[in-house]
């Protein structure tokens, strides 16, 4: 299959030479190109809402300026105001309130016009933070750990505590001053088990399809010997490999699951 997708890959590429005429063509299209780029590749600017205030009737003189300008996105970021005061806009409605979405849809509509498109910061002012957020307020990270456990069995256990950054900050016990499980997932592990991996040559030799995959899960010798977690394997995959059968060569191109049974 390999061979016969670089044949189709490089037939491909001794396709596309140029006939007559073709190279000034595509040469003209590529000038144009940056003559008039397209949207997507002109540039896009920061577009502040200082105090989160916006001045409606103004919005489209300023949009229309930026796309005059050769601008084509913007990033809105609602933003407070440093330095002078006296030169600092009116407060405008607090960051996402009624009264601020409805600048937004306004700011939206006018951009949608001019064929700008517009991101949303979604954080209100400056959002580096300081001594006085609270660690439940703070910035979060999502961390996680994991332990190996033998079955089938029910057990109870801790797991391990996630590696946590250095610069996070602590209680006096050493632990993270804020620290809060969100999911405790248990997965099989993704490897293959003695008696479980089966690998067998297709004849004759060279590229086949491979139409379907028939699997049945046989009744156990003793059900009642475990309960309900005397099951037999319910999750499989099949790889399939075009050149040796080294772990490395196989890709897989099937994985689903079975119903357990007993």
């Amino acid at each position: 299959m390999k061979l016969v997708a670089r044949a189709a890959f490089l037939a491909a590429l001794l396709g596309c030479g140029a006939g007559p005429g073709e190279s000034a063509e595509r040469g003209a299209d590529l000038e144009d190109g940056f003559r008039d780029p397209p949207r997507e590749a002109r540039p896009a600017a920061y577009w502040l809402w200082l105090n989160g205030y916006a001045d409606r009737a103004h919005v489209e003189k300023e949009l229309r300026a930026l796309r005059d300008a050769g601008v084509r996105g913007l990033c809105l970021f609602d933003m407070g105001a440093r330095g002078d005061r006296k030169a600092a806009p009116p407060a405008g409605p607090p960051f996402m309130s009624e009264e601020w979405i409805d600048n937004l849809a306004h700011a939206l509509g006018v951009a949608a016009r001019l064929g700008m498109d517009v991101q949303l910061s979604v954080a209100s002012s400056w959002d580096m933070g300081g001594s006085w957020v609270e660690p439940r307020h703070a910035v979060m990270g999502l961390y996680s750990s994991e332990t190996v456990v033998e079955g089938p069995a029910r057990l109870e256990l801790e797991l391990p505590l996630p590696l946590i950054p250095p610069q996070a900050p602590r209680g006096s016990d050493g632990r993270p001053a804020f620290l809060k499980e969100v999911a405790v997932l248990a997965v099989p592990a993704d490897r293959r088990l003695p008696g479980y991996d089966f690998i067998f040559r297709l004849d004759p030799p060279g590229t086949h399809t491979l139409q379907r995959a028939v699997l049945a899960n046989t009744p156990s010798d003793d059900p009642a010997r475990h309960g309900e977690l005397h099951l037999f394997t319910k999750d499989f995959s099949i790889a399939v490999s075009e050149t040796t059968p080294t772990d490395d060569a196989f890709r897989e191109i099937l994985r689903a699951s079975l119903k357990p049974t007993a």
